[in-house]
C-alpha cells in the first residue's frame, strides 16, 4: 500500500493535480453537502494529508529561490540598461549587467491585467478569456505560483496594484497574498510593499521560496 501511495503521488505531481485536488476538498468541506457525506469527507481528508506528508518527504525542492518583480507601465526606453542617458535605474541596471538582459521582449497586451495574466499562466489573453474589464483568471488554469507550490515551494505575493488583485484570480497558488493597495498613495508605497517582501524572505531562510 505504501508503494501504491508513493506511485500515486508521483503521478499526481507530474500532472499538476495536487493543487486542484486540494481546492476541491476545501470547497467540499465548505459546502452544505458535507453534512450528508461527512464520513467520506473525513476519510478523504485523512488520506490526502497522509498523501501530502509522504510526497513532501520524498520530494524536497531542489531548484533555486525565485523572486518575480513586476513594475507596472515601466518604459524600457527610460532605463539605463536599455540606453537611457539619465541615471534612473541604477539597481535594475546592475542586475541587468550581472544577469541576462532580454533585448527583444514583447508584452501580450497593451494594458496591465491581461499582460500580467499571460505572465503568470504562459497563455495568450484570448486563450484565457482575459481581454476585457471584469474578466479574471479562472480557477482551472495553472499559474506559476501553483506550479511552484505543487513542487513544495513556499509561495508569497505582495502587490500594490488593484488590477492584479486576488479577486481577479492572481491569488491562485499563493500560501499568502497581501495587497498593499490603498486609496492614498502614501499607504501603498513601494517601501511598504518591499518591506513585506523582505520580511517573508527573512522568515523563510530555510525554505525554498517563490516570491512575487
Amino acid at each position: 500500500s505504501f508503494l501504491f501511495l508513493v506511485t500515486l503521488t508521483y503521478i499526481f505531481s507530474r500532472l499538476n493535480l495536487i493543487e486542484p485536488i486540494k481546492n476541491t476538498l476545501m470547497k467540499l468541506i465548505d459546502s452544505k453537502q458535507t453534512q450528508h457525506i461527512g464520513l467520506i469527507t473525513f476519510i478523504l481528508l485523512i488520506s490526502f494529508n497522509t498523501f501530502m506528508l509522504v510526497y513532501k518527504n520524498l520530494n524536497k525542492p531542489e531548484g533555486p529561490n525565485v523572486i518575480l518583480i513586476t513594475i507596472d507601465t515601466l518604459r524600457a526606453d527610460h532605463l539605463g540598461s536599455y540606453g537611457y542617458k539619465r541615471d534612473t535605474s541604477p539597481n535594475i541596471d546592475s542586475m541587468a549587467e550581472k544577469g541576462i538582459l532580454f533585448e527583444n521582449a514583447f508584452s501580450q497586451a497593451s494594458w496591465t491585467f491581461p499582460s500580467m495574466a499571460s505572465m503568470h499562466t504562459s497563455l495568450y489573453p484570448t486563450q484565457m478569456g482575459t481581454t476585457k474589464f471584469g474578466h479574471r483568471i479562472i480557477d482551472k488554469l495553472i499559474t506559476i505560483a501553483e506550479y511552484m507550490k505543487n513542487n513544495f515551494y513556499n509561495t508569497f505575493a505582495v502587490v500594490s496594484n488593484i488590477v492584479v488583485s486576488k479577486i481577479l484570480g492572481f491569488g491562485q497558488g499563493f500560501d499568502q497574498f497581501e495587497e498593499t493597495y490603498r486609496p492614498h498613495a502614501d499607504e501603498s508605497s513601494s517601501k511598504v510593499t518591499t518591506d513585506k517582501a523582505i520580511l517573508f524572505i527573512q522568515n523563510n531562510k530555510d525554505n525554498k521560496i517563490f516570491l512575487w
